[in-house]
Protein backbone atom coordinates (compact mmCIF):
# COMPACT_ATOMS: atom_id res chain seq x y z
CA UNK A 1 0.00 0.00 0.00
CA UNK A 2 2.96 2.47 0.83
CA UNK A 3 4.35 1.40 -2.59
CA UNK A 4 1.14 2.12 -4.50
CA UNK A 5 0.92 5.73 -2.36
CA UNK A 6 4.26 6.34 -3.55
CA UNK A 7 5.02 5.01 -6.85
CA UNK A 8 7.97 7.18 -7.21
CA UNK A 9 9.71 6.63 -3.84
CA UNK A 10 12.60 3.54 -3.57
CA UNK A 11 11.42 0.83 -2.19
CA UNK A 12 14.09 0.05 0.27
CA UNK A 13 12.94 3.60 2.11
CA UNK A 14 9.13 2.91 2.54
CA UNK A 15 8.51 2.85 6.20
CA UNK A 16 7.31 -0.74 6.91
CA UNK A 17 4.70 0.34 9.24
CA UNK A 18 1.55 0.73 7.68
CA UNK A 19 -0.86 3.65 9.68
CA UNK A 20 -3.41 6.24 8.90
CA UNK A 21 -1.41 7.98 6.85
CA UNK A 22 -1.79 6.15 3.24
CA UNK A 23 -3.20 8.03 0.69
CA UNK A 24 -6.27 6.61 -1.20
CA UNK A 25 -6.36 9.08 -3.73
CA UNK A 26 -2.84 8.18 -4.72
CA UNK A 27 -2.67 4.79 -4.60
CA UNK A 28 -6.51 5.03 -6.75
CA UNK A 29 -4.31 6.89 -9.23
CA UNK A 30 -1.35 4.98 -9.36
CA UNK A 31 -4.01 1.80 -9.95
CA UNK A 32 -5.43 3.65 -12.95
CA UNK A 33 -2.19 4.94 -14.11
CA UNK A 34 -1.78 1.07 -14.32
CA UNK A 35 -4.46 -0.33 -15.78
CA UNK A 36 -4.15 2.09 -18.54
CA UNK A 37 -0.19 1.06 -19.19
CA UNK A 38 0.42 0.86 -23.13
CA UNK A 39 2.31 -2.31 -23.53
CA UNK A 40 5.06 -1.03 -26.31
CA UNK A 41 7.48 -3.71 -25.45
CA UNK A 42 8.53 -5.72 -28.68
CA UNK A 43 10.34 -8.15 -26.36
CA UNK A 44 8.08 -11.27 -25.04
CA UNK A 45 8.98 -10.56 -21.72
CA UNK A 46 8.83 -7.14 -21.79
CA UNK A 47 5.34 -7.63 -22.57
CA UNK A 48 4.52 -9.90 -20.37
CA UNK A 49 5.95 -7.38 -17.60
CA UNK A 50 3.59 -4.44 -18.99
CA UNK A 51 0.76 -6.86 -18.82
CA UNK A 52 1.36 -7.81 -14.85
CA UNK A 53 1.07 -3.77 -14.83
CA UNK A 54 -2.12 -3.49 -16.52
CA UNK A 55 -3.54 -6.24 -14.30
CA UNK A 56 -2.38 -5.21 -10.76
CA UNK A 57 -4.04 -1.73 -11.87
CA UNK A 58 -7.43 -3.73 -12.39
CA UNK A 59 -6.58 -5.82 -9.78
CA UNK A 60 -6.17 -2.86 -7.49
CA UNK A 61 -8.95 -0.61 -8.43
CA UNK A 62 -11.66 -3.85 -8.26
CA UNK A 63 -10.31 -4.30 -4.62
CA UNK A 64 -10.71 -0.78 -3.90
CA UNK A 65 -14.60 -0.60 -5.26
CA UNK A 66 -15.35 -3.73 -3.37
CA UNK A 67 -14.06 -2.03 -0.22
CA UNK A 68 -15.82 1.12 -0.72
CA UNK A 69 -18.29 2.31 2.24
CA UNK A 70 -20.37 4.64 1.25
CA UNK A 71 -22.32 5.15 4.76
CA UNK A 72 -18.67 6.43 6.31
CA UNK A 73 -18.08 8.61 2.87
CA UNK A 74 -21.87 10.13 3.03
CA UNK A 75 -21.05 10.67 6.70
CA UNK A 76 -17.88 12.29 6.97
CA UNK A 77 -19.10 14.59 3.43
CA UNK A 78 -21.73 15.45 5.83
CA UNK A 79 -19.56 16.33 8.37
CA UNK A 80 -17.84 18.76 6.10
CA UNK A 81 -20.72 20.18 4.45
CA UNK A 82 -22.23 20.83 8.03
CA UNK A 83 -19.15 22.46 9.16
CA UNK A 84 -18.98 25.05 5.79
CA UNK A 85 -22.88 25.35 6.28
CA UNK A 86 -22.16 26.35 9.76
CA UNK A 87 -19.16 28.79 8.79
CA UNK A 88 -21.49 30.66 6.11
CA UNK A 89 -24.64 31.48 8.43
CA UNK A 90 -22.74 34.43 9.30
CA UNK A 91 -21.31 35.76 5.90
CA UNK A 92 -22.53 38.65 3.98
CA UNK A 93 -22.18 36.39 0.35
CA UNK A 94 -24.44 37.59 -2.12
CA UNK A 95 -27.03 34.65 -3.00
CA UNK A 96 -26.14 32.78 0.19
CA UNK A 97 -29.37 30.96 1.18
CA UNK A 98 -28.39 29.26 -3.02
CA UNK A 99 -24.87 28.66 -2.18
CA UNK A 100 -26.00 26.83 1.11
CA UNK A 101 -28.50 25.18 -0.62
CA UNK A 102 -25.93 24.14 -3.10
CA UNK A 103 -23.56 22.71 -0.75
CA UNK A 104 -26.04 20.64 1.32
CA UNK A 105 -27.03 19.13 -1.99
CA UNK A 106 -23.89 18.24 -2.93
CA UNK A 107 -22.96 14.46 -3.24
CA UNK A 108 -18.57 14.73 -3.38
CA UNK A 109 -15.45 16.85 -3.30
CA UNK A 110 -15.73 18.02 -6.63
CA UNK A 111 -19.02 19.76 -6.58
CA UNK A 112 -18.28 21.02 -2.85
CA UNK A 113 -15.17 22.25 -4.49
CA UNK A 114 -17.57 23.90 -7.49
CA UNK A 115 -19.99 25.66 -4.43
CA UNK A 116 -17.09 27.20 -2.49
CA UNK A 117 -15.09 28.70 -5.87
CA UNK A 118 -18.32 31.31 -6.06
CA UNK A 119 -16.99 32.43 -2.66
CA UNK A 120 -15.01 36.20 -2.58
CA UNK A 121 -11.73 35.38 -1.67
CA UNK A 122 -11.47 35.96 1.45
CA UNK A 123 -14.36 33.03 2.36
CA UNK A 124 -13.14 31.38 -0.69
CA UNK A 125 -9.39 31.02 1.35
CA UNK A 126 -10.95 29.57 4.49
CA UNK A 127 -13.67 27.32 2.71
CA UNK A 128 -10.60 25.63 0.58
CA UNK A 129 -8.48 24.93 3.90
CA UNK A 130 -11.46 23.25 5.53
CA UNK A 131 -11.99 21.09 2.74
CA UNK A 132 -8.49 20.35 1.88
CA UNK A 133 -7.70 19.11 5.52
CA UNK A 134 -11.23 17.23 5.60
CA UNK A 135 -9.94 15.67 2.21
CA UNK A 136 -7.56 13.14 3.34
CA UNK A 137 -10.55 12.13 6.15
CA UNK A 138 -13.39 11.90 3.57
CA UNK A 139 -10.84 9.55 1.43
CA UNK A 140 -10.16 6.87 4.62
CA UNK A 141 -14.10 7.06 5.32
CA UNK A 142 -14.88 5.99 1.82
CA UNK A 143 -12.46 3.27 2.17
CA UNK A 144 -12.14 0.41 4.81
CA UNK A 145 -8.34 0.25 4.64
CA UNK A 146 -8.46 -3.48 6.84
CA UNK A 147 -10.67 -4.96 4.80
CA UNK A 148 -8.83 -3.59 1.42
CA UNK A 149 -5.08 -4.59 3.21
CA UNK A 150 -6.64 -8.08 3.68
CA UNK A 151 -7.95 -8.19 0.01
CA UNK A 152 -4.49 -7.33 -0.95
CA UNK A 153 -2.99 -10.35 1.32
CA UNK A 154 -5.01 -12.64 0.21
CA UNK A 155 -4.71 -11.62 -3.98
CA UNK A 156 -1.10 -11.46 -3.05
CA UNK A 157 -1.08 -15.16 -1.56
CA UNK A 158 -2.83 -16.38 -4.15
CA UNK A 159 -0.84 -15.30 -7.11
CA UNK A 160 2.07 -16.58 -5.04
CA UNK A 161 1.00 -20.07 -4.75
CA UNK A 162 -0.33 -20.13 -8.23
CA UNK A 163 3.04 -19.24 -9.62
CA UNK A 164 4.75 -21.59 -6.85
CA UNK A 165 2.56 -24.51 -8.61
CA UNK A 166 3.66 -23.17 -12.30
CA UNK A 167 7.60 -23.67 -10.67
CA UNK A 168 6.54 -26.85 -9.06
CA UNK A 169 5.29 -27.97 -12.76
CA UNK A 170 8.14 -26.98 -14.62
CA UNK A 171 10.49 -28.39 -11.86
CA UNK A 172 9.16 -31.35 -11.95
CA UNK A 173 9.50 -31.51 -15.85
CA UNK A 174 13.16 -31.09 -15.85
CA UNK A 175 13.77 -33.36 -12.99
CA UNK A 176 11.48 -35.78 -15.30
CA UNK A 177 13.91 -35.54 -17.96
CA UNK A 178 17.40 -35.81 -16.29
CA UNK A 179 15.90 -38.67 -13.95
CA UNK A 180 15.07 -41.24 -17.06
CA UNK A 181 18.40 -39.65 -18.97
CA UNK A 182 20.81 -40.30 -15.54
CA UNK A 183 19.47 -43.59 -15.07
CA UNK A 184 19.11 -44.81 -18.11
CA UNK A 185 22.63 -43.77 -19.22
CA UNK A 186 23.74 -45.56 -15.95
CA UNK A 187 21.63 -48.60 -15.36
CA UNK A 188 20.40 -47.49 -12.19
CA UNK A 189 18.33 -50.30 -11.39
CA UNK A 190 16.46 -50.42 -8.20
CA UNK A 191 15.78 -54.12 -7.89
CA UNK A 192 19.50 -54.90 -8.66
CA UNK A 193 20.08 -52.67 -5.79
CA UNK A 194 18.38 -54.03 -3.15
CA UNK A 195 19.06 -57.86 -4.74
CA UNK A 196 22.85 -57.39 -4.59
CA UNK A 197 22.70 -55.44 -1.29
CA UNK A 198 20.55 -58.14 0.44
CA UNK A 199 22.45 -61.07 -0.26
CA UNK A 200 26.24 -59.63 0.06
CA UNK A 201 26.41 -58.68 3.31
CA UNK A 202 30.81 -57.61 2.30
CA UNK A 203 28.91 -55.11 -0.16
CA UNK A 204 26.78 -53.19 2.78
CA UNK A 205 29.21 -52.99 4.98
CA UNK A 206 31.67 -51.35 2.33
CA UNK A 207 29.45 -48.93 1.72
CA UNK A 208 28.36 -47.89 5.00
CA UNK A 209 32.01 -47.25 5.67
CA UNK A 210 32.23 -45.18 2.43
CA UNK A 211 29.13 -43.36 3.46
CA UNK A 212 30.24 -42.53 6.68
CA UNK A 213 33.52 -41.35 5.34
CA UNK A 214 32.27 -39.30 2.41
CA UNK A 215 31.67 -36.43 4.90
CA UNK A 216 35.40 -36.29 5.19
CA UNK A 217 36.35 -35.96 1.70
CA UNK A 218 34.12 -32.72 -0.25
CA UNK A 219 36.41 -33.16 -2.87
CA UNK A 220 34.94 -34.37 -6.14
CA UNK A 221 36.93 -36.68 -7.71
CA UNK A 222 37.92 -38.23 -4.61
CA UNK A 223 34.66 -38.89 -4.05
CA UNK A 224 34.01 -40.46 -7.72
CA UNK A 225 37.05 -42.61 -7.05
CA UNK A 226 35.22 -43.83 -4.12
CA UNK A 227 32.45 -45.54 -5.93
CA UNK A 228 34.66 -47.15 -8.41
CA UNK A 229 34.43 -50.29 -5.90
CA UNK A 230 30.30 -49.87 -6.54
CA UNK A 231 30.16 -49.86 -10.22
CA UNK A 232 29.17 -53.31 -10.66
CA UNK A 233 25.93 -52.55 -8.99
CA UNK A 234 25.37 -50.01 -12.18
CA UNK A 235 25.36 -50.65 -15.69
CA UNK A 236 23.96 -53.29 -17.88
CA UNK A 237 26.84 -56.12 -17.29
CA UNK A 238 24.92 -58.41 -16.12
CA UNK A 239 22.56 -59.06 -19.56
CA UNK A 240 22.28 -62.73 -19.89
CA UNK A 241 23.71 -63.36 -23.30
CA UNK A 242 24.83 -66.83 -23.03
CA UNK A 243 21.38 -67.43 -21.55
CA UNK A 244 18.80 -66.36 -24.14
CA UNK A 245 16.12 -67.96 -21.99
CA UNK A 246 16.39 -65.49 -19.05
CA UNK A 247 16.31 -62.36 -21.23
CA UNK A 248 12.71 -61.71 -20.84
CA UNK A 249 12.59 -62.28 -17.33
CA UNK A 250 15.73 -59.65 -16.83
CA UNK A 251 14.36 -57.43 -19.68
CA UNK A 252 11.12 -57.10 -17.18
CA UNK A 253 13.45 -56.30 -13.84
CA UNK A 254 15.70 -54.40 -15.41
CA UNK A 255 12.69 -51.90 -16.82
CA UNK A 256 10.76 -52.25 -13.43
CA UNK A 257 14.11 -51.47 -11.12
CA UNK A 258 15.08 -48.66 -13.80
CA UNK A 259 11.29 -47.23 -13.14
CA UNK A 260 11.75 -47.32 -9.89
CA UNK A 261 14.48 -45.59 -9.61
CA UNK A 262 13.50 -42.72 -11.76
CA UNK A 263 9.92 -42.55 -9.51
CA UNK A 264 12.73 -42.11 -6.65
CA UNK A 265 14.52 -39.63 -8.18
CA UNK A 266 11.06 -37.75 -9.08
CA UNK A 267 10.16 -37.51 -5.27
CA UNK A 268 12.94 -35.69 -4.78
CA UNK A 269 15.89 -34.94 -2.35
CA UNK A 270 13.80 -33.32 0.48
CA UNK A 271 11.03 -36.49 0.78
CA UNK A 272 13.75 -38.65 0.96
CA UNK A 273 15.25 -36.24 4.33
CA UNK A 274 12.31 -36.55 5.45
CA UNK A 275 11.65 -40.06 5.28
CA UNK A 276 14.93 -40.89 6.96
CA UNK A 277 14.58 -38.53 9.41
CA UNK A 278 11.06 -39.66 10.70
CA UNK A 279 12.90 -43.44 10.16
CA UNK A 280 15.99 -42.60 12.70
CA UNK A 281 13.81 -40.40 14.90
CA UNK A 282 11.68 -42.94 15.17
CA UNK A 283 12.14 -43.28 19.14
CA UNK A 284 12.36 -39.47 19.19
CA UNK A 285 8.33 -39.39 19.26
CA UNK A 286 6.30 -37.63 21.05
CA UNK A 287 7.24 -34.61 23.72
CA UNK A 288 10.32 -33.81 24.87
CA UNK A 289 10.88 -34.35 28.74
CA UNK A 290 10.76 -31.70 30.77
CA UNK A 291 14.33 -30.89 31.90
CA UNK A 292 14.72 -31.86 35.97
CA UNK A 293 16.87 -28.74 36.41
CA UNK A 294 14.80 -26.44 34.63
CA UNK A 295 11.93 -27.45 36.41
CA UNK A 296 13.10 -26.91 40.03
CA UNK A 297 14.43 -23.27 38.76
CA UNK A 298 11.37 -22.56 38.10
CA UNK A 299 9.94 -23.74 40.93
CA UNK A 300 12.52 -21.66 43.25
CA UNK A 301 11.93 -18.26 41.43
CA UNK A 302 8.58 -18.78 41.93
CA UNK A 303 8.72 -19.74 45.36
CA UNK A 304 11.23 -16.33 45.75
CA UNK A 305 8.49 -14.26 44.55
Amino acid sequence: MHALANPSTDVATIPTAIDGTIDVSRIRDTAQALSEFAAAATDPKGKQLEQAKQLTGQTVQALLEECRDPEAAARALGTLKQRLDDGLKTSSVPNLDRLRLSLAAATNLDVVRNSIAQLPDQEKAWATAIVDSAQHEIELATYKLDEFRTSVEAWFDHAMDRAAGVYKRDALKFLAIVAIVVTLASGADSVNFVTRLYVDSALRTQISQQASQSAQAPDISKSVQSLEPFATLFGYGDFPSAEPSRVPLWLLLKVAGELITIFAILLGAPFWFELLGKLVNVRGTGPKPASTAAANRAASQQGSS
